[in-house]
């Protein structure tokens, strides 16, 4: 017994640096969670917004092609119901635009429906525009045939004939 230490048997106090070292070490593991969180969730919110980017680029990569075709001709037109809208068409690209610019919204279940028209052409159904904002466009392929372009008011999905009803609200000429 009189070789035994004082601290044998019994376990020593950390020292101040160690307890400085410890806790150091603990809020850098928080805050390694804390950011491995962050960046995996930011990481998550730059996934969507990429897919987001090429869906609209995929969307809109037609009427990108159809403003800068050397053959794109537009034209304004107005609807006796008030508001109109501007039609560009490019031949060599057999493609049609139209972008509604404050015609009346419909009633509801009731859409604007797109048509090209020509002597020769039954009327083609050329897409649906919903009937609310400004900005509105429908965008169509194949204009063979084609001398106008119509919109009219079918019941929500389109006309169930495929041919315009007697409500026709816009025309225009499809230049040549």
């Amino acid at each position: 017994m009189c070789c035994r230490s004082r601290s044998a048997g019994r376990a020593s106090r950390p020292t101040g640096p160690m307890l400085i070292a410890a806790a150091a070490a603990v809020v850098g593991l928080a805050l390694a969670g804390v950011f491995g969180g962050i960046a995996l969730h930011t990481s998550s919110q730059l996934t969507s917004a990429q897919s987001e980017l090429d869906t609209a680029r995929d969307r809109y990569r037609p009427v990108a092609e159809l403003l800068t075709a050397p053959d794109a001709r537009t034209e304004h037109v107005v609807s006796p119901r008030g508001g109109g809208g501007t039609v560009v068409i490019s031949r060599k690209l057999d493609r049609v635009m139209f972008m509604q610019s404050g015609l009346p919204p419909v009633q509801s279940g009731k859409v604007y429906e797109a048509w090209l028209m020509g002597p020769d052409l039954a009327p083609r159904p050329a897409g649906l525009l919903p009937g609310g904002p400004s900005g509105s466009l429908v965008v169509a392929d194949g204009l063979a045939g084609a001398e106008q372009f119509a919109i009219s008011v079918e019941q929500a999905g389109g006309s169930p004939s495929g041919k315009p009803s007697s409500d026709v609200v816009l025309v225009a000429s499809v230049p040549a």
